[in-house]
Parts: C-alpha cells; sequence; structure tokens
C-alpha cells in the first residue's frame, strides 16, 4: 500500500494504471481520472438525479411559490460543502476562485428560478425539452473552438438532440 491506495500492475499494453491507482498524471501530461466503469456510473448516477429533481423541482413549485423551491436546495447544498470545506482545509488555499463561484452560484440560482417558474406556469412536457437545449452551448462552443468529437460522442449528440425534439411533440 502507498499513500492508502492499493497500487496495482498497469494493464499489460495500454501505460495507463489500473483502476487502484492514485490519482496523478499520466506519461502524456493528462490527468488520469479513475476507473471507466466509477466514470460511467457516476455520469448515469448525476443524470438519474439531476432530471428527477427537475421533475419532483417542477411538480412541487406549483404548489409552493418557484422562489421557495429553488431557495432550499442550494441552501443545504451551500452549507453542506462549507462543512465540507472547512473539513478538508480548502480555506487555507487561493480564494482567487471565490468571486467566480459566487458569479455561478447566483447566475445559476436565477436560471434555476426562470426554469421552476417557467414549469409552474407552463406544460412540463414543453418547458422540459426545450430548457435542456441549453446543454448543446458548450457543445457548440467546442465544437467552435476546434474540438473534434469521435463517431460516439457525435451519435450521443445526435440522439440528444432527437430526444428533445421527441419529447417536445404532441
Amino acid at each position: 500500500r502507498v499513500s492508502g491506495y492499493h497500487m496495482r500492475k498497469p494493464r499489460s499494453g495500454t501505460g495507463r494504471a489500473a483502476c487502484g491507482a492514485p490519482p496523478g498524471r499520466s506519461r502524456a501530461g493528462r490527468s488520469r481520472v479513475g476507473c471507466p466503469a466509477m466514470t460511467a456510473a457516476l455520469a448515469l448516477l448525476a443524470s438519474l438525479v439531476w432530471g428527477s429533481s427537475d421533475f419532483v423541482g417542477g411538480t412541487i413549485s406549483r404548489r409552493y411559490r418557484p422562489l421557495v423551491v429553488v431557495g432550499i436546495a442550494p441552501a443545504i447544498a451551500l452549507a453542506t460543502l462549507v462543512v465540507i470545506a472547512l473539513g478538508i482545509g480548502s480555506f487555507g488555499s487561493g480564494l482567487g476562485y471565490l468571486p467566480w463561484a459566487i458569479a455561478a452560484g447566483v447566475v445559476g440560482f436565477v436560471g434555476l428560478l426562470a426554469f421552476y417558474r417557467a414549469l409552474s406556469t407552463g406544460t412540463m412536457g414543453i418547458v422540459a425539452p426545450i430548457a435542456g437545449t441549453g446543454s448543446m452551448v458548450p457543445v457548440l462552443v467546442g465544437l467552435a473552438g476546434g474540438y473534434n468529437p469521435s463517431a460516439l460522442q457525435l451519435a450521443g449528440i445526435v440522439v440528444a438532440v432527437g430526444g428533445v425534439v421527441l419529447a417536445s411533440g404532441p
């Protein structure tokens, strides 16, 4: 054991560390993320939580004011993150990121408030797919910046756009 991580031999021929290796940099200088299976599991879990929170938040915002619905979750998240940051000593490092983090939080709050307001007054089957097209912004910025997606990534983009179109139909 080294630094609390179980070290395994790299997979033969790949030059990559096995899934139990400590985080670090590969020979190419790129950061190692970890197990592809764990990455996929976390991505699926994030999608499930994000989608269900939109549904539950939209449903609850029909009974309560959207400001109340949107205000509760970020307050709980902020309190939790402050406790975690204090526990791991994150506030001891440089705080140059803090203004950007606060601005991102404010913009996210305003966007979520507008989204829940739309869900509370409109049809969820129309509002949610239209709002979902916002995820195309970073994709388009990446493509415009010269990123060349793989065939699988292009297929994913086509399926996502097709899903938005189909979900917004009658």
